[in-house]
Order: structure tokens, then C-alpha cells, then sequence
């Protein structure tokens, strides 16, 4: 369902932004408190549904697959670096400036497959870099879900922002098939008909790529997240190169931040050229390290913390305590990575309540793993 926000102006927090519709139009600037609070996501476990049966109980536990979220430092620091993002690109797009229906009828008029090799270093690109299943995809959706709102009308200008727009690189590292993907996002979010615009039998990605840029102009979308970026590696025939160039160049262009997530396996893609590696952190990059076991200084460790807040969902008429032994294991097991944790939790709690049992031992945690 399409769900388009009339634009409410908020006063901007500093001079910069000040009398830049697309801006004071967002959600106030997070503190750290208010941004770990917008993202916790923590499922309830309800006393009533402990005494139900097992097969029943272990469709309620299926909450803690898909509804929790223990936000982290890094959480915090990726929310900070994509709303500066979103905003210092749309301070070069402001719909309120005469120059702005100017700046639209120039992106017509440029040879993108020309400018992409000469990207310059006002590109505000980033990547976000880490191992599957450390929850790196999870976290950016979570950030931008935060924002409420992706589409925002704007009355007095007859205009439509875009403040985010996410798309998954195909498995066959396709560059047509992505820029499908980024029409058909689009008129998801604002019920537009461009992916039959643009969109034809013998189109290719280079015939596209200009439309793109457009939609992207015409729509003043804030940032363009580009997740599993890796997969770009199998394009055949330079296409992982040409289409990486064109996404970097339309943040010299049209002034759209980028945000590529990706395994380790993407570096490859940055690092043949050290322009190219520059072009990846011009924003400063993030890596999306597993949780790591050592205690700091100050405490428990984050691992430790992430551990203690997920043992606490139990459907178990007892809850089973969590004990040293139990988190070195958890360790081993998982190596600290929170998608293979939480599902080790999940098929652990699954089995007990299923074999009549109401507790997690050591013994079951390797069961479960190993098969």
C-alpha cells in the first residue's frame, strides 16, 4: 500500500539546514539514547503462552527470529553517518532555489557513461562491510525504518522525495536486472509506472542509466542503499565495474548519497584502483564486525550484553539460567556472528519444549548444532 506523508516542516537544528524543504521535512536528529531506543526491537513472552503445549509455544517462539534487535556502538555509529549522509546530500538539491528546476533539465543532457570515469571527490559514499549474518542488512532496515516515512509530498513545490530507497544486487550479478530492480522500487514506494517506462525488451543497462539518474533528480531520493554489493563480482563483461562507476558518479551529479553493504568478498570490487577504494569510504566506511568475547575495562562485554538480553526470552515454565559454561559455548558455536546465535537459541528452546523438556543443557545446545 502506497503510503505518501504530507511534509511537516520542523526547525532545523543548525544554519546549514535552514530553508532547505527537503530537510527540515525528516524526523530531528537522533541523540545516541533516543536512536538505541528507536531500534530496540525485543518480542514479548507472554506467562500465559508458557503453559500452553510445546507444539504451541514453539510458534510463539518464532518471535525471536524476526523480532529481536539489541542495538549496539555500531548501530549508533551507522545511524549518526547515514542521516549526515541523507542530509549534506540533499544541501546541493534544494527544491526551494530557483537552480533547482535548472539542475533537473541538466541531468538530461548528461553523458553518464562518459562522466562515470572521471568521478570526482565530492562523492558522499560509503560502504558497510562485514561477514553474512552479523546482522548488517538488518540494521541499515532497521535505520531506515526509523524515519517513518520513505516518500514525502511536498504541497507548495508539487514534489515527491524520496528519502530512501533500497535494492539487492541480483545472485547473477546482473546490472540489468538491478536497474530493473531500482524502477520497480520506486513505484512501489510512490505508485509511478516507470518500470514500464523505461523498462523495454531489448533495453539494456547503459540505455538505462540516464533514466535512472532522472528519476533519481526528479524524486530528490536522500540515499541509495545498494545491499549484497558482492554479487556484482560475477557480472560478466565489466558490467560490476561500469554500473559501480555510474552509482559513485550520481553522487557527483545529482548529489545521491550511496551506501554499499556487502560481505568481505566485495573489497574486491574497491580495490583494484586506490580512486576506487577512496570513491568506498569517501564517507568513512564501517566494518560490521561479529560480536567479539572479550570483557573491556568497563565491564561485560558486548557479546556478554547481547547474550544476557536474548537468554531472557524463554518459554519455559522455568527459565534456565544463563551460566558461564553456557556462554563460552554459545561462543564456539557461533563465533559470536548474532544470526547463527539467535537461531541456535530458537531450535534449542524448539527442542525442549517438543521432547516434553523445560530447560537448555549443554548437551542439547551441541545436539542441536551438530545436526
Amino acid at each position: 500500500m502506497i503510503n505518501i506523508h504530507n511534509a511537516e516542516y520542523v526547525a532545523p537544528e543548525i544554519e546549514d539546514y535552514r530553508d532547505q524543504p527537503l530537510i527540515n521535512a525528516l524526523p530531528l536528529l537522533n541523540s545516541p539514547q533516543d536512536t538505541a531506543k528507536a531500534l530496540n526491537r525485543y518480542p514479548k513472552v507472554r506467562d500465559s503462552e508458557k503453559m500452553l503445549p510445546g507444539y504451541i509455544r514453539r510458534h510463539a517462539m518464532m518471535r525471536i527470529l524476526d523480532e529481536f534487535l539489541y542495538p549496539t556502538k555500531a548501530h549508533l555509529q551507522l545511524e549518526q553517518m547515514i542521516s549526515g549522509m541523507i542530509r549534506r546530500g540533499y544541501l546541493g538539491r534544494n527544491i526551494a532555489s530557483n537552480e533547482y528546476q535548472r539542475n533537473l533539465s541538466d541531468v538530461d543532457n548528461v553523458d553518464f557513461s562518459a562522466v562515470s570515469r572521471n568521478a570526482g571527490s565530492a562523492a558522499l559514499t560509503t560502504t558497510v562491510i562485514g561477514c553474512s549474518g552479523t546482522g548488517k542488512t538488518t540494521a541499515v532496515q532497521a535505520i531506515l525504518d526509523s524515519y517513518n516515512y520513505q516518500a514525502i509530498y511536498h504541497a507548495k513545490y508539487q514534489h515527491t522525495q524520496l528519502v530512501w530507497l533500497k535494492l539487492d544486487c541480483s545472485h547473477d550479478g546482473s546490472a540489468k536486472s538491478l536497474c530493473i530492480n531500482f524502477f520497480r522500487a520506486v513505484d512501489d514506494a510512490i505508485g509511478t509506472n516507470y518500470e514500464m517506462l523505461y523498462v523495454k525488451a531489448k533495453s539494456s543497462a547503459d540505455s538505462m542509466l540516464g533514466f535512472i539518474a532522472r528519476v533519481s533528480s526528479l524524486h530528490s531520493i536522500g540515499i541509495l542503499v545498494l545491499d549484497e554489493i558482492q554479487h556484482l563480482n560475477a557480472a560478466r563483461s565489466g558490467g560490476a565495474s561500469k554500473l559501480l562507476n555510474f552509482f559513485v558518479t550520481l553522487t557527483n551529479v545529482i548529489k545521491v548519497p550511496v551506501l554499499f553493504i556487502g560481505t568481505p568478498k566485495a573489497l574486491e570490487l574497491f580495490s583494484p584502483t586506490l580512486r576506487s577504494a577512496r570513491r568506498a569510504a569517501q564517507f568513512g566506511s564501517l566494518n560490521w564486525n561479529r560480536f567479539e568475547h572479550l570483557s573491556n575495562k568497563s565491564g561485560e562485554s558486548e557479546w556478554g550484553r547481547f547474550l544476557s538480553r536474548m537468554w531472557k526470552l524463554q518459554w519455559f515454565k522455568s527459565p534456565t539460567p544463563l551460566t558461564n559454561p553456557m556462554k563460552n559455548l554459545f561462543w564456539e558455536l557461533t563465533q559470536g556472528v548474532a544470526h547463527i546465535a539467535v537461531s541456535l537459541f530458537y531450535l534449542c528452546q524448539a527442542r525442549a519444549v517438543v521432547a516434553g523438556k523445560e530447560s537448555i543443557t549443554l548437551q542439547l545446545v551441541k545436539d542441536v548444532f551438530n545436526e
